[in-house]
Parts: structure tokens; sequence; C-alpha cells
């Protein structure tokens, strides 16, 4: 084989020792795959245990699910869209700004892209997700099976065969045996090498859709702030001046149609659509993920803020009064609109941030299994010279080299336990119920 020094860019020149190269391969094997965190209670007390977490759910895997079940709240097309913002219902205001219904369509138009690209991740991106989690699962199995499950064909087992007290002294590597064992373990490097390598390649794959996937929600973030914008306004910055939004005009048409409902409502009973209405939110207001066993993944809830006192108004309008049918509309589509716009607004940025996070651990797991395929064929090739100093390596590094494959061990099967964690939750997830208002999904 050759003795030529290969360097890697940004890396420092290979080993031509043994030892030190399996050493390296059999160090951090997993790299930053997972991260320890502590085990909590159902009342969120620790339980002065740990365990592993999986690095795809520690970059926000649950709240993109959570958020994309939210996303699918809004409407899927046109017609769904203008049940709910009915045109007639903004004439008042198409009356003070021609800009307005403009200003609803393009709404529109960006709500239901927001709803298409949430249905294209759980088409298309969420599959491979679980694919990437399930193929961690093998190479991990499959690093663990080789290096001591085999028994005595592991490469734990050649190991011992080659660190035998009788290859202590120089010449002894010559017999059959060390040389076959020698084989035998260099063979064990290159197919760990191989399914590293080609497990990197597949993961590059899936995760390029997703790229295009948060290329994509980026887009679309672009776009839904341009609409938030044009409704809640600019501060001034860099020395342009401030630009008022027209939410201050959906606000004060608001405030018309309360002013004059007002009026008509008893000042107690008005007090007590106030109640009513802080208590259904404050009960209501939860996460929108249910686990079992794990209950409300809290932080990925996404709410419409309805304006407080147009909705209490509105619940005592239900009660008592019956307006007549077009100022219904009005004062439902000016809520829905603000709805509309509140939602946007949160749902779309998170979901971006979101999806970049969950993005990072996809390159890390790339990362990863493509330096533990380099290493290991590096380790591969040098135990395969069988030759004098492979057994002088090996025998003076013998104790540390069998404590790394110790720790390498534990490693695969701490990125096993959190890769399935993930699985048996994402698996778990309940989304049913969730809908664009205060309400929580349907535990089942």
């Amino acid at each position: 084989m050759s003795a030529t020094t290969t360097m890697t860019a940004n890396s420092a020149p290979l080993t031509h020792d043994v030892g030190e190269a399996l050493e390296k391969a059999f160090t951090n094997v997993t790299g930053n795959l997972t991260e320890t965190v502590e085990i909590v209670d159902n009342n969120g007390a620790s339980t002065g245990k740990k365990k592993p977490r999986f690095i795809i759910q520690s970059h926000g895997y649950l709240d993109v699910r959570a958020y994309v079940a939210a996303g699918l709240a809004f409407p899927k097309d046109a017609g769904t869209f203008e049940s709910l913002h009915p045109k007639d219902g903004l004439k008042p205001l198409n009356d003070l700004d021609p800009n307005v219904y403009q200003l609803q369509q393009e709404t529109e138009n960006v709500m239901v892209r927001v709803y298409d690209s949430c249905d294209d991740f759980n088409k298309n991106s969420l599959p491979n997700f679980r694919t990437i989690t399930n193929e961690t699962i093998v190479v991990s199995q499959l690093a663990i099976q080789n290096l001591t499950g085999l028994g005595d064909g592991s490469f734990q087992a050649m190991l011992n065969i080659l660190t035998d007290d009788k290859y202590s002294e120089p010449g002894s590597e010559e017999t059959d045996e060390f040389q076959g064992a020698a084989q035998t373990a260099s063979d064990i490097l290159f197919d760990m090498s191989k399914t590293a390598k080609e497990k990197a390649e597949t993961i590059k794959g899936l995760a390029g859709s997703i790229t295009s996937y948060g290329n994509k929600v980026q887009t679309i973030k672009d776009d839904v702030d341009k609409v938030v914008t044009k409704f809640q306004g600019e501060e001034a910055k860099d020395g342009q001046a401030a630009v008022a939004g027209i939410m201050s005009k959906l606000n004060t048409e608001l405030e018309n149609c309360r002013t004059a409902l007002k009026k008509a409502v008893d000042d107690a009973n008005s007090a007590k659509a106030d109640y009513d209405y802080d208590k259904k939110v404050a009960d209501t207001s939860v996460a929108y993920i249910w686990i079992p066993f794990f209950g409300w993944i809290s932080g990925t809830t996404v709410l419409i803020t309805y304006n407080k006192k147009a909705q209490a108004a509105w619940n005592e309008y239900q009660k008592q009064l019956g307006l007549q049918s077009d100022d219904k509309k009005e004062i439902a589509s000016l809520e829905a609109v603000i709805g509309a716009v509140n939602m946007l607004s949160q749902q779309n940025k998170t979901m971006s941030d979101q999806i970049s996070r969950a993005q990072v651990a996809l390159k890390e797991i790339q990362k990863v299994f493509e330096e533990m395929g380099r290493d290991l064929e590096r380790a591969a090739e040098l135990m395969g010279a069988a030759k004098g100093y492979v057994r002088k390596s090996l025998f003076a590094r013998k104790r540390v080299i069998k404590s790394r494959i110790d720790e390498a061990v534990k490693d695969y099967q701490d990125t096993i336990d959190a890769a399935q964690e993930l699985l048996d939750t994402d698996s778990n997830i309940q989304t049913s119920g969730i809908t664009p208002d205060v309400s929580a999904p349907k535990v089942e």
C-alpha cells in the first residue's frame, strides 16, 4: 500500500499508526448526534436521572410538526378563504380605502400558500425526517454488531487475537492466525466504513429535499412579511419615516361597530361578557400537541389574537341581540382579518425559524457519517498491512483501543435509544382538533 501522506480539506495529515487510527475511529463516534438531558416527572420536577436526546428533536423537529399542523388550519383554497372573509363584509372599509380588498386578496394568496407548504411537508419532508432517523439507527445497530455482537467473528474478537501475549515479540506476526485476524479486522472496518459513507449519501439526498422545502418556506415568509407590514405598518428606522398600516383603519371601524353594539347592551351584561371571554381564553389556551405519557408540548401554541373588547361585545350580541345580517358580516369580517394577520405574522416566522434549525441537525448527521466513514477506512487500510509495525502499535495501545471500543458501543446505543424515542414520540403525536382559534386539539 502507498505510504504517501494524504490530507483532506481543513484536516491534519492522516496517521500511519494503526493504533492511533483506531483510537481516532472509535472516539466520539456519533459526534453531536445526541445530547444528555435530565429526565423529569409528570410535574416537571427532575428525577435525578438523565437520558440522550436525538439531535433532530433538540433542533426543533417537534415544533415544526406542531406548526405544520396549525398551518393546515389555514384556508386551503380561495373558496374556503372567502367563506371566512366575505368580500361584502369589508364594504365599509372599502368605501374608506379602495386598497383594502386588494390587500385582502394578497392575504388570501399567502394563507393558501402556507396551507400548501404545510401539506407538502406532511407528504414529502416528514417521511424524509423519519427515514433519516431510521438510517441513523441502522448505522448504529450494524456498528455494534460488527464491533462486539458477532461473537468470535467480531472486531473485538479479532483484536483479542492480535493483542495476545504470544504476539508480543518481533516476527511473531508472520503466523497464519495473526495474518488472518488482521485481514478479517480490516474487512470489518471496511464494511463499517462503506455503510457509513452510503448512509451519508442517502441522508444528503433526503436532506436536500428538506432544504428545498425550507427555501420555499422562507420565500413564503418574505411574502407574508410584506402583507403583514401593509397591515401593521413599520416603525421609523435608518432615517426613514414610519409607515402607517391599514390596521388602524380596521381597528377604527371595529371600534365603531363595537360602540354601536354596546349602546344596545346593558352595562352589567357587557361586564359579564368580558369576564366570560377572559375565562374562556384562559381555559383553552393550551399547546397544540398532546403526547401520551409526555403531556402537552409547551412553546408550540399558535393562537389568533382576537380584539378583546370586540370579542366580548360579539359574545354579548350572540346571547342577547341578534343583529342584522349585514352587521354580523361586518364584525365577523373585521375580526377574521385581524385574526388572520396576527396568525400569519406569528406562525410563518416561527415555522421558518424552526425548519432552519432542523436543517442544521440534518447537516450534522451527514457530517458525522462522512467522518465516520473516512476514519474507519483509514484504520482498515493500515490494519490490512498486517506488518510488524501493526503488531507493535496494537500491542502498545491495546488497553486504550479496547476502552475506546466500549465507549463507541455505548455511544452507538445511546444514539439508537434517542432516535427510537423520537420515532415513538412522533408516531404518537395527536394533531386532530387543531383549528384557527383557541380550541385545544382532541385528545384520543
